[in-house]
């Protein structure tokens, strides 16, 4: 993917690197500035490619949007280039954290089982800080923390179950919020057979959303015929599976199904707390955080 360098489709790249132009549509910032913070401020240092032209690393778009979001705070480029990437998080006001009142206040509401007003409170907090945002700064915090407690003892399966459902019925009318234009690539989002938990792979797909591709969202426990045939039929470029309480065996024997039977020119791409330690498997990608997954999908939309 993305030019030079590229690597066996589907297969984990090392230190991937990507072309100006996914650098200014994942960061919005204009390929201009982002060359003028490299050459006057050294903001970023960017590899070449073998024909000179400028490559950006994961890390590189983090910097860009940490220092697109201090500047945006008041601070002068100037003054903040060269700062660590911890120094630059310290500059921006902190999204709410497991232990942040937000947090605390959302799970009191769910713990009442009172849908009118959770139902509120999330509207509410979504038309504040935005559809993606929201979803991915908010929503991912919080369902950490609901899965912790829960595991914990502090939370009844009646409240989880409440909470995840009201999280549910907010969010996917985001998906279908979004018009994508004609001939835009397709994205599949699911979880395999077995998994149940498809809520961070919804997050995941509404985040990717705002790239411009058609995202496609099946939902959970998809077996490996449907995905194919899903996918197949749709014409989609990549599946995206989420996998959180598969266990390693029965996780990488559904990836290989899918793989098996599944177009070559098909991407398979994974994600969630449960790939770690997961055998690479050739042809499918590990999706590590949804920066990655972002500068990823962008490289479909050409």
């Amino acid at each position: 993917m993305g030019g030079e360098g590229k690597p066996v489709k589907g297969e984990p790249a090392v230190g991937e690197t990507f072309p100006v132009r996914v650098a200014a549509r994942i960061t919005g910032l204009k390929p201009e500035l982002i060359r003028a913070w490299e050459t006057r401020y050294g903001a970023v240092t960017p590899s070449r490619s073998a024909g000179g032209s400028r490559r950006y690393s994961y890390e590189d778009l983090r910097r860009l949007r940490l220092l697109r979001d201090v500047v945006a705070a008041g601070h002068r480029i100037g003054g903040v280039a060269l700062l660590s990437i911890a120094e630059l998080g310290a500059l921006i006001p902190s999204q709410p954290g497991p232990d942040s009142p937000l947090i605390d206040q959302m799970i009191g509401v769910f713990e009442q089982l009172n849908a009118r007003e959770a139902g509120r409170l999330l509207t509410g907090l979504m038309a504040e800080h935005g559809r993606v945002e929201f979803a991915k700064n908010i929503i991912l915090p919080l369902l950490f923390e609901i899965g912790r407690r829960w595991r914990g003892g502090e939370l009844s399966i009646s409240v989880e179950h409440f909470a995840t459902e009201m999280i549910r019925s907010t969010l996917l009318p985001v998906i279908t919020s979004f018009d994508a234009s004609v001939g835009a690539p397709r994205v599949i989002f699911a979880t395999p057979s077995g998994e149940p938990h498809d809520l961070g792979t919804l997050v995941a797909g509404i985040v990717t959303v705002k790239t411009g591709v058609q995202v496609i969202f099946l939902g959970a426990d998809v077996p490996a015929d449907d995905l194919v045939q899903s996918a197949t039929n749709t014409g989609a470029s990549a599946i995206v599976l989420g996998i959180v309480t598969l266990s390693k065996e029965a996780a990488e024997q559904r990836l290989r199904d899918v793989r098996d039977r599944l177009p070559a020119e098909i991407s398979i791409w994974i994600g969630g707390a449960g790939i770690t330690g997961l055998v690479p498997l050739k042809g499918v990608r590990r999706i590590t955080n949804l920066d990655q997954l972002e500068a990823e999908v962008t490289l479909l939309t050409g």
